[in-house]
């Protein structure tokens, strides 16, 4: 099942646990809570399965990506030292714009200004 799939079925366990709570509430039956809990941990899992799908596939991207960079490293060791500089910038500032992309850091803008801060911080 894909992502839409999953998140229309929990909705659909979430919309029966609220009617089996509003049930609870009207007549107080122990059974209608019992519902209400196993249809909420029904759509809480399929809600948790969705993600699950989406950090997989965002994990798999990032796997490929490693293996290239790790191919393109290993490459860098066969070619003479004059030509290895540019090929090694290249490299770094792939790795960099991807690192951006997926958020696991800021523009270089963004790291310069914390890095003043911190050297305003420790001058005082």
């Amino acid at each position: 099942m894909d992502k839409k799939e999953l998140c229309k079925l929990a909705d659909r366990y979430q919309a029966k646990a609220d009617r089996a709570y509003a049930s609870y509430q009207e007549t107080g039956l122990v059974r209608y809570d019992r519902e209400r809990c196993n249809n909420e941990d029904l759509a809480d899992a399929l809600r948790m399965a969705a993600s699950a799908a989406d950090d997989h596939a965002a994990l798999v991207s990032m796997r490929g990506a490693v293996c290239a960079w790790a191919y393109q490293a290993q490459a860098l060791e066969q070619i003479p030292e004059d030509q290895r500089e540019d090929k090694t910038r290249r490299l770094l500032s792939n790795i960099a714009a991807l690192a951006r992309v997926w958020g696991l850091v800021g523009k270089m803008d963004d790291l310069a200004q914390a890095g003043k801060g911190e050297k305003e911080h420790e001058q005082r």
